[in-house]
């Protein structure tokens, strides 16, 4: 195995480590998430701080270690150039939700995709409406990849086609009937219509979607619930959407 790899990703993560190390934790598109040293980078003379400090795409070079690798060269290469202040709020919910849901060095292409997708439409949008819904098809492409894919068409129960009243569970992860809504929360058509929109692979004609500013509001509501239920962590920043 080699001593060093390179390969590019996003900062999601900063802390402290030690006097004037910082860790970071980088999602990358070769390896999964990683959590790796930058040493001496809280000096002012670090040459690493400033590439990693930005929201962008950094290209790095890491050494192996026995314990926590270390990060031996980092490069901006793409500045997320956000002209809304907005945007960093939901860039910020992105990476949290990448941080709390995946685990040390889950690599998956698809995944990155998705985030690369993301920040391209957050880019390009312009309303709050526009970039909800980035952060719900967002939101529902990465649950649905790390296998929190909920039913969305049935009663998960008993398996009959769900009606109004439409209801959700948590515990179950999808739809429930009139008669299996035990611990379960009332939806909308209109939303659980949204979701299996977002949730499908083919985001075309995503830029001509018409949705109601109300079913928006509710799916952003169902997420406060959902997201935290299903990866048993808080995501604070969901609160912003």
């Amino acid at each position: 195995m080699s001593k060093t790899y390179r390969t590019t990703g996003v900062v999601i993560k900063r802390r402290d480590w030690r006097e004037n190390d910082s860790l970071f934790t980088i999602y990358t598109e070769h390896y999964g998430k990683q959590n790796l040293v930058a040493i001496g980078s809280k000096k002012v003379k670090s040459k690493l701080m400033g590439h990693l400090s930005a929201y962008g795409l950094v290209d790095i070079m890491v050494a192996r270690g026995k314990g926590l690798d270390k990060l031996a060269t980092a490069r901006l290469i793409d500045n997320f150039k956000m002209d809304l202040e907005d945007n960093y709020f939901y860039i910020g919910y992105v990476y949290e939700l990448l941080d709390k849901a995946i685990e040390q060095g889950e690599r998956d292409e698809k995944i990155w995709k998705i985030l690369q997708s993301a920040v391209e439409w957050l880019k390009v949008t312009k309303t709050k409406d526009e970039k909800r819904l980035v952060m719900i098809y967002f939101t529902l492409q990465l649950m649905g990849r790390l296998g929190y894919h909920p039913e969305l068409f049935n009663c998960v129960i008993c398996k009959s086609k769900a009606s109004d009243p439409v209801f959700f569970s948590l515990a179950n992860n999808g739809l429930g009937c009139s008669n299996c809504s035990q611990d379960s929360f009332v939806v909308s058509q209109d939303m659980i219509k949204l979701m299996r929109v977002l949730i499908s692979d083919d985001l075309e004609g995503f830029d001509k979607l018409i949705v109601k500013k109300k079913v928006i509001i509710e799916v952003i509501g169902f997420f406060r619930k959902w997201v935290p239920y299903m990866v048993e962590k808080e995501i604070n920043s969901v609160k912003y959407l």
